[in-house]
């Protein structure tokens, strides 16, 4: 499924309500998905990713932390 910004009006939105936005879609995120609900770019990305975080322990925060971050800044 692809999204247009502008036919669901998220052009419109102010960057406080796009922030709004992704803090809401990415609390529906579970903490697992199996990996035959993702297409093959997306599988071979978390792949990549997760490589990456195994070759550099210790770096990147997993990004629950950082949204909890940033809903403490004013």
């Amino acid at each position: 499924m692809t999204f247009d910004i502008q036919a669901l009006g998220l052009d419109q939105l102010s960057a406080a309500e796009k922030y709004q936005l992704v803090e809401v879609i990415l609390g529906t995120l579970p903490e697992y998905v199996d990996p035959g609900e993702l297409s093959p770019e997306q599988l071979a990305e978390v792949v990549k990713r997760r490589q990456a975080a195994d070759q550099n322990p210790g770096v990147g925060r997993h990004w629950r932390d950082v949204i909890a971050d940033l809903r403490k800044q004013p």
